[in-house]
């Protein structure tokens, strides 16, 4: 498999773990109606984690690609560093 195509291919499971995620987390409020009152934390609590692991999964494959591109962050670019200083210094 070539670079481009295994970097093509992290980026649409990445894509997909984004929107699955999102999905997931717009049933929040739904599961939480609808959570019998005990067991209404227990829902809410693991719904969180579930996010978090997605979150998790979905930027530990951003890595890969990262290493895949010689190990250049998109934070090291100089058009994003110049940035974030001028952020910085406009407080």
């Amino acid at each position: 498999m070539k670079k481009s195509e295994a970097i093509d291919n992290l980026n649409f499971f990445r894509g997909v773990i984004g929107t699955t995620d999102n999905d997931l987390y717009s049933l929040k409020s739904g599961i939480v109606e609808t959570a019998a009152s005990p067991d209404r934390g227990e829902a809410i609590a693991n719904l969180q984690l579930a996010h978090r692991h997605l979150e998790d999964a979905r930027m530990r494959l951003g890595k890969v690609i990262q290493a895949l591109e010689g190990g250049v962050s998109i934070l090291d670019h100089p058009e994003v560093k110049a940035l974030i200083a001028k952020i910085r210094a406009d407080g």
